[in-house]
């Protein structure tokens, strides 16, 4: 068979199968799986040939052009892409095609330009806001609901962990003694994270209620965890989700000088390069770190050792 005609459908077959071998998660299949959906729509649309000799510089320039005016449902002839979704596209498919070059399907890898994204902070809540959290009726009631939303949000905070994460957790992997939990990252990795008191005594409040049964620490599912933030977003208007206490984790990490190295085993995240993206630091904090370690005042000091030192402002939300 004439390597540069194989059927795409064939290709994106055996690239899944590939990341199954590996054991990558099935959100990460299913996200390169709807990038293939959205380049065969591509491909539907402008007549061209559904096997490998598309994947060329030209023909994914033009794949990228299209993802910026095609309707994300054409159903409801609107709902734009917005420009992550685009860059992530184009990404899944130039891996795709950096893999098909190492299988020597392709004879070189054709250039995907990958579009700038905006240089963006992640939204986290402020002081105020997360008063108004713990305050609502969803996590300050005592009812037995309210006791596990405390222990559920309270360990989601001080970990960091992902909803996925939370959900998955037993019984048994939960050591309150030690204060750590044993859970399941991406691709079923496990490692262990750590909470403090605070946490502890939410979670020795909730276990009074739930026993000792085997089974789901929260006996919630993501769905169920989901509509519980839901719940808590109507009550009291906050944009609050569970990923935005990993951002919120992530940030409280490094204003109290945590380096980037250890948030990342504690987020459990491969790369730092993803951590970094986690962190909100405004420009007081930016100003009130550089203050701690200014340069010239240290050489300042190194001239005159009796200069006052300045008072330094504390990191605040």
């Amino acid at each position: 068979m004439d390597r540069l005609h194989i059927l795409l459908n064939t290709l994106e077959a055996r690239y899944l199968n590939h990341h199954r071998a590996r054991n990558h998660s099935p959100k990460t299949i299913e996200r390169y799986a709807e990038s293939f959906r959205d380049l065969h729509r591509f491909l539907e649309a402008t007549g061209r040939p559904a096997d490998s000799s598309v994947l060329t510089s030209a023909d994914l320039t033009a794949f990228g052009a299209w993802l910026r005016t095609a309707p994300k449902k054409p159903w409801r002839g609107s709902t734009e892409r917005s420009i992550h979704t685009i860059h992530a596209r184009l990404k899944d498919l130039r891996a795709f095609c950096r893999f098909l070059v190492d299988e020597e399907v392709l004879p070189k890898l054709p250039k995907v330009a990958l579009p700038k994204l905006p240089d963006e902070l992640f939204p986290i809540l402020s002081d105020d806001q997360l008063r108004i959290l713990f305050s609502c009726r969803h996590l300050a009631s005592p009812g037995p609901q309210a006791v596990r939303n405390r222990a559920l949000v309270a360990l989601l905070l001080d970990t960091g962990m992902r909803l996925s994460e939370a959900e998955g957790i037993c019984l048994v992997d939960l050591d309150l003694e030690n204060q750590l939990v044993k859970v399941r990252g991406k691709g079923s990795k496990e490692r262990i994270v750590f909470f403090q008191t605070g946490a502890t005594g939410y979670l020795r409040a909730w276990l009074t209620v739930r026993g000792e049964e085997a089974g789901e620490l929260f006996w919630l599912k993501p769905r169920g965890i989901q509509m519980l933030f839901t719940r808590i977003r109507r009550e009291t208007g906050l944009p609050i989700h569970t990923h935005l206490l990993r951002h919120q984790a992530a940030t409280f990490l490094v204003r109290a000088n945590t380096d980037l190295h250890t948030v990342k085993r504690i987020l459990g995240h491969q790369q730092l390069v993803t951590v970094e993206k986690y962190l909100s630091l405004s420009t007081g904090d930016l100003q009130s770190k550089h203050a701690a370690a200014s340069p010239f005042e240290a050489v300042r000091h190194m001239m005159d050792p009796d200069s006052p030192t300045p008072r330094h402002k504390r990191l605040g939300l």
